[in-house]
């Protein structure tokens, strides 16, 4: 094909016979498919992109600022995925079940959609095209087939826990924070048959809650083999300009910088502490006075890891963290771990957090 369009692209239209264009036709016709659609084929990840790409975890999770190119990203992941193209992640040879989540149909008709249309290539389309593989629903696109009995399906995060039941997936994903984390857990109980994979995008513009889990899981020593965690800033992206990008954080608040270019979410739930500068609060280690009362917090988790932090508090009332440490075990097991990295410390109090009770299993600790 390379010769026939080099010629194509060579010529004079006006000077060939009509048999010569007919000819040519077909050479033109899959020019302007190649050109038009596939675009996963020519998609260059910029420098910071290129490990989402080589990713092969059970979950990926990307957090990000506005126009770092999270979404596009994440839709090309999955074409390449669908037509085997990713470098390092297997495609399976049964047909593909993938499927797609976000705010709403008005930002999936607006966002989504249109990036699939364009990057995945239409030969593997039912029909070979994209108006003879779209299903509607209402009028809207809630469903794309594939030849080969396969599909893509849209859902929004409105939609009832009940209504992502009942199929089983290769990959899904779910782009901007989702309120309702059971739609979360329905989508990884899809995963469970095939051994799929699950997505996370979003610009944390909003409190997010369950999401932080995820950021966590990829931190946990037990659990960080299934997740790769990612955060990107909006000031990477080199087709963004710079002096626009300074004029617009002119104007927002430290917290909004915080979100809408970072990608880190507004308080993590209340986590982070705002007026926190390392320069001033990380100081170098010093031998604590044997009269500072010490305090032990405990955050225990039934599933998870559970979490102590020790701090001292001199004779300003100011306070000093010095110890930490996350340990999954039996209660007793952390009690006795506890102990031993207090040795004689002056303990004052220990605190535990008061959900600790609210475990799923009802089991109080």
């Amino acid at each position: 094909m390379d010769e026939q369009l080099t010629k194509l692209l060579s010529i004079d239209p006006t000077k060939l016979k009509r048999s010569e264009i007919l000819k040519l036709l077909p050479v033109a016709i899959a020019y302007k498919d190649a050109i038009t659609t596939r675009r996963h084929e020519r998609f260059t990840p910029q420098d910071y992109q290129l490990s989402f790409f080589a990713s092969t975890k059970k979950f990926i999770a990307l957090f990000a600022g506005n126009r770092a190119g999270k979404t596009m990203c994440a839709v090309c992941y999955l074409c390449k995925f669908i037509m085997g193209t990713l470098p390092n992640r297997k495609t399976p040879k049964w047909p593909l079940h993938i499927r797609v989540s976000s705010v709403d149909y008005a930002t999936l008709e607006r966002v989504h959609i249109p990036m699939f249309r364009e990057f995945i290539d239409h030969r593997k389309l039912k029909g070979g095209s994209w108006e003879t593989a779209v299903r509607r629903t209402g009028g809207v696109i809630t469903r794309v087939d594939f030849a080969d009995g396969g599909w893509i399906e849209f859902k929004t995060h409105e939609q009832s826990v009940e209504s992502y039941q009942a199929v089983q997936l290769d990959a899904y994903l779910m782009d901007e924070a989702c309120k309702n984390r059971e739609i979360w857990v329905e989508n990884r109980m899809r995963l469970v048959d095939r051994g799929g994979f699950g997505m996370h995008t979003l610009s944390p513009l909003t409190d997010i809650t369950w999401e932080v889990e995820i950021e966590e899981s990829a931190a946990d020593e037990e659990t960080a083999p299934d997740y790769d965690f990612f955060r990107w800033d909006s000031r990477w992206n080199k087709y963004l300009k710079e002096e626009e990008l300074n004029r617009l954080m002119r104007d927002l608040t430290s917290e909004e910088i915080q979100m809408r270019i970072m990608g880190v979410a507004a308080k993590m739930g209340n986590r982070v502490y705002w007026t926190f500068k390392r320069e001033r609060n990380i100081i170098k280690p010093f031998a604590i006075p044997a009269t500072w009362p010490r305090i032990v917090l405990f955050d225990c988790h039934d599933t998870k890891a559970h979490a102590v932090d020790w701090f001292a508090v001199d004779t300003n009332d100011d306070i000093y963290h010095y110890r930490a440490i996350k340990k999954k075990c039996q209660i007793p097991e952390l009690a006795k771990t506890v102990r031993a990295l207090s040795g004689n410390e002056p303990i004052a109090l220990m605190l535990l957090d008061p959900s600790a009770t609210k475990v799923a299993s009802n089991r109080t600790i």
